[in-house]
């Protein structure tokens, strides 16, 4: 997780962390999936390195 938050903004790494934590804490597979989609795009344009490092 530091090596995505390091493609952060420091004012935006509270949002970001929490948003990619409720994906590894989704109850299941489905909501994972939904939730990453999201954050994937609401973040790509912005922060393309850390979305990218995301999905290894």
């Amino acid at each position: 997780m530091r090596n995505i938050l390091a493609h952060i903004p420091q004012k935006q790494k509270k949002s970001f962390a929490s948003e990619l934590k409720s994906i590894w804490l989704a109850p299941d597979d489905k909501v994972a999936r939904e939730r990453a989609n999201a954050l994937m795009a609401k973040y790509e344009s912005r922060y393309p390195q850390a979305i990218k490092l995301s999905l290894i």
